[in-house]
């Protein structure tokens, strides 16, 4: 597994604008971290869609600080636009014989 594909981890910040009040924006908290980003197959779908989630990709990165309310813009290898994702799952993979952690696993999917 290539980690080819680049994502910015957004998370929602309370911004002000300017004349008192305050507005809810999402600012880049971490940015151009590595990953590899796949559309889940039709046996995955399936089960998915039985347990009545939404996700339809699956991103692998290394073990960073993300949550589930951050949204992640991702930028594909060989394309030139990003796109947002929601997280619906995280997963920590850790090593068998370590039991140290190893990566992350992001269950994403697009909000129509």
């Amino acid at each position: 597994m290539y980690l080819r594909d680049t994502f910015s981890v957004m998370r929602s910040s309370l911004v002000s604008d300017g004349i008192g009040g305050y507005s809810e924006t999402l600012v880049a908290a971490r940015s151009d971290v590595k990953c590899y980003v796949r559309q889940l197959s039709n046996a995955e779908l399936v089960i998915f869609a039985q347990k009545n989630l939404r996700s339809t990709f699956r991103l692998y990165c290394s073990d960073i600080d993300v949550t589930i309310s951050d949204t992640l813009r991702i930028l594909r290898y060989g394309d030139t636009s990003s796109e947002m994702y929601e997280i619906e799952g995280i997963d920590v993979l850790r090593d068998l014989n370590t039991g140290h952690k190893r990566f992350l696993q992001v269950d994403l999917y697009i909000e129509d």
